[in-house]
C-alpha cells in the first residue's frame, strides 16, 4: 500500500490503522485494503471527493441461505431466477462488490451498513452503478463499482460520494 502511494505523490511512511480498521491514508490520498488466504489487494488514489473501497474473495460455493441477508429485495427477483453454480456466482460476486461499498461508504456514514441497503444491477460488462437505500435515512450517494475474476478470486473495487 505504502508503495503504491508513493507512486501516486504520497510522503513516504507507515499506514497506520484508524478505529474501525480501515487503513488511513496520508491526506490528499485514499486507500483500501482486501486479503485472502492466498492473494492480497490495494487500492490508492488521489482524494478528489470519493472514498474507495477494494474487497478480493476467493471462487468458492457460497450457501444460498445467504441470499436473504445480502440481497436487497430489488435484487431477489434477478438473483431467484439464477440456479446452480450462476446462483452462487452471483452471490459471492454481489459479497465481494458489496463489501468493496461498504468500505467506501463508511468513511462518510462511520456505520455497519447491511448488504441489503446496497441495490446492484449487474452487468457482464464487469463495472456498474448501485443504490445504497440507507436504513437511517442519510443523504444520498453516488456508487460507483467494478469487478473482475482474478487467479481464482473476484477483485472487486467501488467508489462513494455524496449526491450534490
Amino acid at each position: 500500500m505504502a508503495r503504491a502511494l508513493a507512486a501516486l505523490g504520497a510522503p513516504p511512511g507507515p499506514i497506520p490503522r484508524g478505529v474501525r480498521g480501515a487503513p488511513v491514508a496520508p491526506p490528499r490520498f485514499r486507500c483500501s485494503i482486501s486479503h485472502a488466504p492466498s492473494l492480497a489487494a490495494g487500492l490508492a488514489a488521489p482524494d478528489e471527493g470519493w472514498e474507495i473501497g477494494v474487497d478480493l474473495e476467493p471462487w468458492q460455493p457460497v450457501s444460498p441461505l445467504l441470499a436473504s441477508v445480502l440481497l436487497s429485495s430489488r435484487e431477489r427477483a434477478a438473483h431467484d431466477a439464477l440456479v446452480g453454480e450462476e446462483a452462487a456466482g452471483d452471490l459471492l460476486l454481489r459479497l465481494a462488490i458489496k463489501e468493496a461499498l461498504y468500505k467506501a461508504l463508511d468513511p462518510w456514514l462511520g456505520r455497519f451498513v447491511a448488504p441489503a441497503e446496497v441495490s446492484l444491477q449487474l452487468s457482464t460488462g464487469g463495472s456498474g452503478l448501485a443504490e445504497l437505500e440507507p436504513a437511517r435515512g442519510e443523504r444520498a450517494f453516488e456508487l460507483e463499482y467494478a469487478w473482475q475474476w482474478l487467479a481464482g478470486h473476484v477483485l472487486a473495487t467501488a467508489r462513494a460520494r455524496p449526491r450534490d
